[in-house]
């Protein structure tokens, strides 16, 4: 989303920048704790949820053209997500919760 504008505006400043950002990712994880289609993937992880949180939302305020280096490398998310066996199932609920936490 980088470069696009509406209004003269990213995504990122008109849906609230960092301050939306934030509360976005707070009820994307809420969501996550919830789907059992998801929530083993934070369950058995050695990382803290405060470390995937930060993670996330650089990734969404990079994403929606947010401050420069925002968002992780390509090859830093899929080096993070390699190992995990990802399925379209665990990718739907992903979108899912997202849109959800969006909508709020």
């Amino acid at each position: 989303a980088r470069g696009r504008l509406v209004d003269g505006q990213t995504i990122y400043t008109r849906m609230g920048g960092a301050d939306q950002i934030q509360a976005v990712t707070e009820t994307l994880f809420a969501g996550f704790r919830r789907d059992p289609r998801v929530r083993y993937f934070y369950e058995v992880s050695a990382t803290p949820t405060e470390t995937w949180k930060r993670g996330v939302a650089g990734f969404l305020a990079g994403a929606f053209g947010g401050p420069p280096g925002a968002a992780g490398a390509e090859s830093g998310l899929r080096a993070a997500h390699s190992s995990l066996n990802i399925t379209d199932s665990h990718f739907d609920a992903f979108v899912e919760n997202f849109v959800a936490a969006c909508e709020l």
